[in-house]
């Protein structure tokens, strides 16, 4: 059990794509002092991860998109449920998410009923045009028109709520995507979707990307970070962080 983190769990849902990306941001998930579960599809098993358990039989199949991926989030949380009880509070990362503070922010701990995640806008705007589509004026009707992107942190009692509220979302044919089950499903279950105080949702594909990386962390404080697939993001995201901390050790 954690002392920094107390009743935390972290997990880091991937596929055999991601195994080398998972080993370069290994210390960004230990560094949180608490168990580290590694969470694979049961046909794309990622294995000998360091010390760390992990899980993929009865983990769900394979894939970014489709209704499926539902499925498989519903049985990965459904593992995490199961472990000891003395975990409340989870901290769930894809292979491109991490937290930069090996201390969590005490307002994740407050609300047992709250969805923490890189929350951003969806741009898929109901009766307009853009991103060469028209989107339908019923396009996720009564529905939040968000993205819910990891991490993700949330209490046990938040998660088996959504858990159980997945099937009741209706299939989705345009967004069939993970972030937006992570909007959809706790809707409907009355889990409140809330964006991380210090967060960033970017690509590091180009110089210029890699520029506001750097200055969102360094100067806003920006921690909880997605979607970072290379070195040089990682690498980035280090100097940036700890550069921020020399200027706000308070933070560490």
């Amino acid at each position: 059990m954690s002392t920094l983190n107390p009743g935390l769990a972290v997990s880091v849902h991937c596929y055999q794509g991601d195994v080398a990306q998972v080993r370069m941001f290994l210390p960004l998930y230990e560094h949180h002092q608490a168990p580290v579960i590694i969470m694979s599809p049961e046909d794309s098993p990622v294995v000998g991860i360091g010390p760390h358990h992990c899980y993929h039989e009865g983990c769900g199949k394979v894939g970014y998109t489709g209704h499926h991926t539902w499925t498989r989030q519903k049985k990965q949380m459904q593992r995490l449920l199961a472990l000891p009880q003395e975990f409340q509070l989870f901290l769930m990362n894809d292979a491109d998410s991490f937290c930069l503070s090996p201390k969590l922010p005490k307002y994740l701990y407050e609300d047992d009923n709250t969805l923490w995640s890189n929350l951003v806008d969806d741009f898929r705007v109901p009766g307009t045009f853009s991103h060469g589509v028209h989107w339908p004026h019923d396009y996720h009707a009564g529905m939040p028109q968000k993205a819910a992107q990891p991490p993700y942190v949330l209490h046990r009692k938040a998660m088996q709520k959504i858990v159980d509220a997945i099937d009741k979302v209706p299939l989705c044919p345009i967004c069939p995507f993970i972030d937006w089950i992570m909007v959809a499903a706790p809707h409907i279950a009355g889990v409140k979707l809330a964006r991380f105080h210090s967060c960033l949702s970017i690509n590091t594909k180009t110089p210029e990307e890699i520029s506001a990386l750097e200055y969102s962390i360094v100067n806003r404080g920006a921690t909880f970070i997605h979607s970072i697939k290379d070195k040089a993001g990682f690498v980035a995201c280090k100097t940036a962080y700890a550069a921020r901390i020399g200027t706000h050790p308070q933070e560490r």
